[in-house]
């Protein structure tokens, strides 16, 4: 599976940040939000990394709240907004497969994220 990754997608990939930990105050709760985000490219995508059975539904990383908790983290530390969010899913079956999917966060999808908390 790594086998795959490494030779079909890292290649097209520059890593700026690695495990970038993060510890922001949101402003609706007493406590933190800690986390970190796997990758940031030098192309300031935010990339995180996932493994599974079978692959995602094509609208997962439109949908994936840790993608929106990373981009509100991404523009606290940065000040600037990040250019997209990916997934990247190490799909495990007979025949590895990595699966790219792509999405943008608005700063209305923040707004409703902090409204969960």
């Amino acid at each position: 599976m790594l086998t795959t990754y490494h030779k079909n997608l890292a290649p097209k990939i520059q890593p700026v940040e690695v495990e970038r930990e993060f510890l922001l105050d949101t402003g609706v709760t007493e406590l933190p939000l800690k986390g970190y985000i796997d990758l940031i490219d030098d192309q300031h995508y935010i990339i995180d990394h996932k493994t599974s059975k079978r692959s995602f539904p094509k609208d997962a990383a439109e949908r994936d709240i840790q993608l929106t908790a990373y981009a509100m983290a991404y523009r606290k530390l940065y000040g600037q907004d990040e250019r997209g969010v990916r997934l990247h899913t190490m799909v495990r079956t007979k025949q590895p497969k990595i699966q790219q999917l792509k999405a943008t966060r608005t700063q209305a999808d923040i707004e409703r994220f902090l409204r969960l908390a």
